[in-house]
């Protein structure tokens, strides 16, 4: 058998590592630098291989699970834990699986069945990921299990390779306690890093949380105080037009009564008539978080002058269950989105429902789109804008939002020039 292929035999496990971890971290979409980082991460791991076996693969492994952590916006350390550890658990078990066509290659000795071997086994490791990425993450996620799940992961491959390295290097004492020792403190440092940066970060998100909360109820307090001061000054030139109005009855001006109606009483007519920020539909939901990001975005709407309907229906009430800060910011980036491609479009329009069905509430956002909207997945690319790269969230973080609260789920619909989505926040008894 040619050395080149025994020595890439030998390290094939490197690669396959970086090829799932790849996938499942989602690599493609971040930062340009990954695509060098990886395959240092790669070389680095068959040095530390071609010296010590099975240690190659601990090294990528904690090389990988920083890169997560340096990657990750919005994502805490457990979370790269697990996708790391997936990635090296789908690997052993691919290797395990493909093991009998290897030795059949080898006994064979045949360049056909090596070529055969290679399309089977990363093969098999590209739909395993495709798989567990589309179903098995958002699963977990969903059904809050995520911390589980990655510290169990991460227990059985120390014990795996700690059992194993070991094992290799029996023969040598010195060797062998040098191992044990490593993999003893790894195990040790590791947890408590991991424990330490995981509490910072629900520290830090929760007071991020706290903030958004704020900052999102004094707008609404603000605006609220426009209003009334909308209110009050127009109840003041109310009052003056009915003292003009006076003014011409009692002097038997009747045509300049006529012209004054005309250039400066019938224009408040439609001004009276008019919900700028639709408070009756408003007022017909109980939370104070939905409501300021609606008036939020409704206001941003008034500012372009653009063409925006709401419709609710009575006593809207949320699952008190329910993340208010997860929904806040997916409604925040469902209307920016609709806002902004209503911006672009002449006689655009943006249609707002909420509505209550059977316990749970549905918000539907509907909205004008172009003749050739973007397939789903460029939409879903980080800093996706109509407005240049980096200008626009897209879709690209809703997915992960959504997965976070199990009792939230979107619908996307494109169809006929209309892009409508629905968010539907489950009931409390659903």
């Amino acid at each position: 058998m040619p050395s080149a292929i025994i020595t890439f035999l030998s390290f094939s496990h490197l690669l396959a590592f970086g090829i799932n971890y790849f996938i499942l971290d989602d690599i493609k979409n971040k930062k340009r630098i990954n695509y060098l980082l990886v395959p240092l991460i790669l070389l680095f791991g068959v040095i530390v291989g071609s010296y010590f076996t099975y240690l190659d693969v601990v090294v990528m492994y904690i090389f990988f699970l920083i890169l997560s952590l340096k990657n990750a916006e919005e994502r805490n350390v457990v979370s790269s834990l697990l996708i790391v550890s997936s990635a090296c658990v789908i690997e052993l078990v691919a290797s395990q699986v493909t093991k009998p066509l290897l030795y059949f290659f080898i006994e064979k000795q045949s360049i056909l069945f090596f070529f055969i071997f290679l399309l089977f086994y990363y093969g098999l490791l590209i739909l395993s990921c495709g798989l567990y990425k589309k179903w098995g993450l958002p699963l977990i996620r969903r059904k809050k299990k995520v911390n589980l799940t990655a510290y169990l992961l991460t227990i059985s491959l120390i014990v795996y390779f700690s059992y194993f390295t070991i094992a290799a290097y029996a023969s040598n004492v010195y060797l062998k306690i040098f191992v044990a020792v490593f993999y003893l403190i790894f195990a040790f440092l590791g947890g408590v890093i991991i424990q330490s940066i995981s509490s910072n970060q629900d520290l830090k998100i929760e007071a991020e949380k706290r903030q958004l909360e704020y900052n999102i109820h004094q707008r609404y307090i603000e605006d609220l105080k426009n209003q009334y001061q909308g209110i009050r000054e127009f109840r003041h030139d109310y009052v003056n037009l009915l003292t003009s109005i006076e003014y011409y009855i009692e002097n038997d001006e009747f045509e300049a009564l006529k012209t004054f109606f005309k250039t400066s009483v019938q224009k408040t007519k439609n001004l009276a008539g008019t919900d700028i920020l639709h408070a009756d539909e408003l007022n017909k939901i109980d939370s104070l978080d939905i409501k300021s990001i609606l008036t939020m975005k409704l206001l941003a709407a008034q500012e372009k002058n653009l063409n925006v309907q709401i419709e609710a229906d009575e006593g809207i009430r949320l699952n008190q269950k329910v993340d208010s800060v997860l929904l806040i910011r997916i409604l925040g980036i469902l209307l920016d989105n609709a806002i902004e491609e209503v911006e672009t479009i002449e006689g655009g329009k943006l249609l707002i429902g909420i509505f209550s069905v059977k316990g749970d509430t549905i918000f539907v956002i509907e909205n004008t789109a172009r003749q050739k909207i973007e397939p789903m997945q460029v939409l879903k690319q980080k800093g996706f804008s109509t407005k240049g790269e980096g200008r626009g969230l897209g879709l690209s973080n809703i997915d992960e939002l959504t997965a976070m609260e199990p009792n939230i789920l979107l619908e996307t619909i494109i169809s006929e020039q209309r892009f409508i989505q629905k968010v539907i926040v489950i009931g409390e008894e659903g």
